[in-house]
């Protein structure tokens, strides 16, 4: 499992945390998936599937959440935060 140690600074705390992000408009999921992980770790994803889709707060807000499940991946270089 890829996981990221970053700050918080709302909470000032530090967290492990999967990679994740927006999906652009004209974009898959799939892709933005791609895309995150990417930007977020340096890493670039192989063989994407997505594995759950879950709407966490459903009733009170719209917040569509995908997990995908990549088998591999290839280092690209350090990570971009672009």
């Amino acid at each position: 499992m890829l996981l990221l140690h970053r700050h918080q600074f709302t909470t000032d705390t530090w967290n492990w945390e999967i990679p994740s992000g927006t999906v652009e408009p004209g974009e898959s999921p799939l892709q933005a998936a791609a895309r995150e992980a990417e930007e977020e770790t340096g890493w670039r994803p192989r063989a994407l599937r997505e594995t759950a889709y879950v709407q966490p707060i459903a009733g009170i807000t719209n917040a569509e959440q995908y997990v995908f499940v990549a088998e591999g991946a290839n280092y690209v270089g350090p990570l971009g935060f672009a």
